[in-house]
């Protein structure tokens, strides 16, 4: 059985690490480090004739050995410093830049409540490594393909929620393309997880983790458990995670959201600011006007216009504004998932050394996105028509009707849209996802003549994903608001009902709810008034109030063939080879209700989604050859022809080469292409809307150019010519837009069949020095230049990026990407946008290029201290440039040095043993950052801006931009045969992520988020371990 145990724990995995490895390992020391672990496992591979599988080839070898440039993680390490999340584990690799999809929220703009299904899914958590999107990024368990998983918004990569972290022993990060050996999507690099197997007893594990602050409290338990005979292993694992919401207002350092500007003084101005209205109710030709019960400065008793409001401004007062309802919104998304793991393998024999293996999990997640409450917007007319005592409208003589006053209205003179925040539409975003995973094959040696004379080996293996998805939130019918409203009327008696009269002479498939008719002003949903968000009677709740369901599946099958050998000798070794094949399905299918298909929820903006269906497939043959020239250089070359059902055929290579001209020092240089078919989400996705700031619309007056009195002032306008020019041309009056009331953009996703494949090309150049001082000792540094350029890149376009470009870039509308933008028509003051489209795209480029370093130093203290260890690891990246550039007309934009792509990144951890004692202390690095497009610098408004509220006599732009933070964490553990316990704080310093103007980039109540920073802050955990 010893053989098998070997074989299967490298299989598809890489170098092998030694207990003591630290927490991100740079590859190519492995070949010097762990020197007794490598020697016990090749002396097996010597005595039973096994060969291993590194990560970035195909080819079976006898050393721990690779060319193409890769880091580890060690798990188990990262579970010794609190870290049960697989996702945030990775997520913390230097290797990892630009907008994570980890649970964290994007506040997308400070003015509209609905946020868009993000291209992970909803609760999804998703891995991007160099910059690059998620979708470029190849996740592998146990090198086999891990098909996509999540709900909505046909998700684009694998969920890492859904992966049990217990039993995962490491993580190996391929840092180049590698399509020719792993096929679409290995663009950004590869991301191997390697599970825990063979294993033989019992052990349980617990985790508690307890904040400092309310929120984000983390309780695990799992167990792993195994037995193995002479001819075979099986292994069973299961693990429960639960995670705490942390809310938006509890990490806060104010409470509120803050307008947020810096002077040209280099001070910054901050105050509790929020523009978005509550308890308030626009009346028409008057502007928005705020209930005060008992006092009133306007023509309404018991309405006040934002000056009259108690605090002299409703943007200040968190009662007419929605500063409360932000607090309660999440800064990280609670979570509860449980996970279920299987693998065995078993020796059969047929051929010569055969054995059958088998991988099985089960997992589901629950999440509960909580958003800010959304608002409602109904328009509630001031005059309605009156029935006579036969239920006839009442009419004059021209035929039509006479209007009367709506008692349930207090605005006899005007129509009046109410609006306030409501508990029937609460954004609480439930989300439920399974997935289930089996894989099974057969391995072994090749008996036949030449092929058993040159230690010819197969792996043949099939795999099924499929993934399950329910999400569904409160909505209220838009059918049923209208039918209250536009049916509204007054009986003979005078009392107000609403409804249509049923004369449909059908065989009564139209069966209605009666209607029912809605107080828009009730006390109940003033909070001003004593209310509390609701309706004042059940039956109005029911009435309007529901809840819309979506459901995804996603399904993906892989069949893998493969053979690997020796195919002659040369000088420096055995040339290796192997040949393979793979088939590959994906589908999805995607079903929304009623109310979502056909936008029917009343909303600021319509929440709409298709049902998305579809179905792709690749085929591929791949090869590999590795030459050793000499005992000091090496070459190798791999290849794959794919062909994709939709998007046509493509060949990928790579070329690699290592030179060592001494046992201290290796250079090693790969070059290869990479290709990336249109995934589900950019073929078949259903027209599917999502929101960002009505700030975003160019033609909206700036609120630097408002007075107090939302009056224009064309002097404090930054706006260039071209832009005034353009909004005029579009029918948009842009001294106006905006004055009285700013609404949120609608924006719509949806596929594209026509789409071209994504090519890259990569480029890295290494070296690695492993000078050996002392028997005791050991060092190891290496450096990584990396440039990859990917080609007809396949994203949806920013609705922001599209609006910018189509008014600032040409005059008269004449950007291509005006055609993305659809205006409202009629009264240019009101002309806001109906809707920026955000198709998928081949854009021009999108490069990521820069420098990878690690070191690592361990040393054996023994003979100062009995039992004593001391090792160190660094890993830090560099990144020169990640250029994005949308069309060859278009300028090329740098992200490094912005939020999420830091110039650098950095993580290093100390490790001191003594006997049954570890201490580990690990410090994480995250750069400042600074966005495009500062906001030019101008004097501050009194009433909307920090710098004018707070009378600073110099000009201000809103802060776009954060310092560099330093995250601490240490633990210290005491280790006995049978158990171990662990304890230990994360952020020890409690180190708070920056701050900045909502609106600037991805934040939550100015706290910045989707960049790696820590959202909960300091807290204690403790590890329990009981081996049996």
């Amino acid at each position: 059985m010893r053989r098998n145990s070997v074989c299967r724990s490298l299989l598809g995995s890489t170098i092998l690490t030694g207990a003591a490895a630290v927490f991100v390992t740079p590859v190519a020391a492995a070949d010097s480090a762990d020197v007794a672990l490598i020697q016990d496992a090749d002396d097996i591979a010597a005595e039973e004739g096994d060969r291993i599988v590194v990560t970035g080839s195909r080819i079976r070898r006898d050393e721990f050995t690779s060319i193409s440039p890769l880091q580890t993680v060690d798990a188990g390490e990262a579970r010794a410093l609190g870290f049960y999340d697989i996702g945030q584990l990775i997520q913390q690799s230097p290797t990892v830049s630009g907008v994570q999809f980890d649970g964290s929220v994007n506040a997308g703009s400070p003015t509209a409540a609905v946020e868009g299904i993000s291209e992970g899914g909803v609760g999804s958590n998703n891995i991007a490594l160099r910059g690059l999107p998620a979708s470029s990024t190849l996740l592998l368990v146990n090198g086999r393909r891990l098909g996509r998983s999540g709900v909505r918004g046909a998700p684009i990569a694998p969920d890492l929620n859904l992966l049990p972290s217990a039993m995962v022993e490491r993580v190996e990060i391929l840092t180049d393309g590698q399509s020719s050996i792993y096929g679409s999507d290995a663009v950004a690099g590869v991301v191997n997880m390697i599970l825990r197997n063979d294993f033989e007893g019992l052990e349980i594990n617990t985790n508690l983790s307890f904040p400092f602050k309310d929120g984000g409290r983390v309780s695990t338990v799992n167990f792993i458990a195994g037995a193995s005979s002479d001819r075979g292993n099986i292994t069973v694992a299961g693990e429960f995670y639960d995670r705490d919401t942390v809310r938006a207002g509890a990490r806060s350092e104010t409470g509120c959201l803050q307008d947020i500007e810096v002077g040209t003084d280099g001070e910054t101005y901050a105050v509790c600011l929020d523009g978005r209205p509550d308890n308030a109710v626009f009346v028409s030709g008057v502007g928005f006007v705020y209930n005060t019960p008992g006092m009133s400065n306007s023509a309404y008793p018991n309405f006040s216009t934002g000056a009259g409001t108690p605090l002299g401004n409703s943007a200040l007062d968190p009662v007419y504004n929605l500063q409360d309802e932000e607090a309660a919104t999440q800064l990280l998304e609670g979570i509860e998932r449980m996970n279920l793991y299987t693998t065995g393998n078993y020796d059969v024999d047929i051929f010569s050394r055969d054995t059958v293996y088998f991988e099985a999990s089960y997992a589901t997640r629950n999440s509960v996105g909580i958003f800010t409450d959304e608002q409602v917007f109904p328009g509630v007319p001031a005059m309605i028509p009156q029935e006579d005592v036969n239920g006839n409208i009442i009419v004059d003589g021209s035929g039509a009707p006479i209007l009367v006053d709506n008692p349930l209205s207090p605005f006899d003179d005007a129509d009046a849209l109410p609006v306030y925040s409501l508990q029937a539409l609460q954004q609480r975003r439930f989300s439920d996802v399974s997935n289930f995973r089996f894989v099974a094959g057969i391995e072994g040696d090749i008996p036949v003549g030449w092929f058993a004379e040159n230690n010819w080996t197969y792996d043949i293996y099939g795999s099924y994903d499929r993934s399950y998805g329910v999400a569904h939130q409160p909505v209220l019918d838009e059918f049923a608001i209208r039918e209250s409203l536009d049916t509204l009327r007054l009986n003979s008696d005078g009392d107000p009902i609403c409804g249509l009269e049923r004369t449909a002479t059908s065989f009564g498939f139209l069966t209605p709810l009666d209607c029912v008719v809605v107080n828009w002003f009730a006390p109940s949903l003033f909070t001003t008034q004593g209310g509390n968000k609701t309706f004042a009677t059940q039956a109005e709740t029911d009435f309007v109030s529901g809840t819309s369901i979506n459901t995804t599946e996603l399904e993906t099958r892989v069949f893998n063939a493969i053979i690997t050998g020796d195919l002659f000798e040369l000088p420096g070794g055995t040339v290796g080879a192997a040949l393979g094949g793979e088939v590959r399905e994906e589908s999805i299918s995607t079903s929304n209700d009623l109310i979502r298909t056909k936008g029917l929820a009343a909303s600021e903006i319509p929440d709409t989604e298709g049902n998305t269906n579809g179905t792709n497939s690749i085929w591929s043959i791949f090869g590999e050859v590795e030459v050793p020239v000499i005992e000091q250089i090496t070459l190798n070359f791999s290849g794959r022809y794919s062909d994709d059902k939709i998007a046509g055929d493509n060949f990928s290579y790579s070329l690699k080469g290592s030179f060592r001209p001494s046992d201290w020092l290796r250079a090693s240089v790969t070059y290869g292409t990479t290709f990336r078919a249109p995934d589900l989400r950019a073929l078949f996705l259903a027209g599917t809307t999502g929101t960002i700031g009505g700030g975003n619309d160019p033609c909206v007056v700036p609120t630097v150019a408002q007075d107090a009195g939302n009056n224009y002032l064309p002097g404090m306008d930054p706006r260039p010519q071209i832009v005034l020019d353009n909004c005029f041309a579009d029918g948009a009056d842009p001294t106006a837009l905006g004055l009285l009331a700013v609404t949120g953009i609608t924006t719509t996703t949806g596929g594209n069949t026509a789409l071209r494949p994504e090519t890259s090309t990569s480029f890295t150049a290494g070296l690695v020095f492993s000078p050996q001082f002392s028997d005791t000792m050991d060092f190891d540094f290496s450096v990584t230049y990396f440039d990859i350029e990917v080609e007809d890149q396949i994203l949806a376009t920013s609705a922001a990026t599209v609006l910018t470009g189509c008014y600032n870039d040409e005059p008269n509308l004449a950007s291509a990407l005006c055609n993305f933008v659809t205006r409202n028509t009629g009264d240019p003051t009101t002309a806001t946008l109906a809707n920026v489209d955000v198709p998928f795209l081949n854009v021009g480029i999108n490069t990521s290029t820069g420098l990878d370093f690690n070191a690592r130093f361990r040393a054996d203290l023994d003979s100062v201290v009995e039992g004593a260890t001391f090792s160190y690891n660094l890993g830090a990246t560099h990144y020169l440039e990640q250029l994005v550039q949308i069309d060859a007309d278009s300028p090329i934009d740098d992200n490094v040095g912005e939020l999420g792509n830091g110039a650098w990144s950095g993580i290093g951890t100390a490790n001191i043993g003594l006997n049954n004692w570890s201490f580990l202390w690990r410090t994480r690095y995250i750069d400042s950052f600074q966005q495009d497009d500062t906001d030019a610098f101008v004097m501050g408004s009194a009433t909307g801006t920090a710098c004018g509220i707070l009378g600073a006599t110099v000009a201000c732009a809103d802060k776009d931009f954060g310092g560099s933070r330093f995250y601490n964490d240490f633990s210290l553990t005491y280790n006995q045969d049978s158990w171990a316990v662990t304890a230990g704080i994360n952020n020890v310093f409690d180190t708070r992520p920056p701050l900045i103007d909502q609106g600037e980039g991805s934040s939550r109540m100015n706290i910045v988020v989707q960049s790696g920073h820590d959202l909960i802050g300091r807290r204690a955990f403790v590890n329990l371990t009981k081996r049996f």
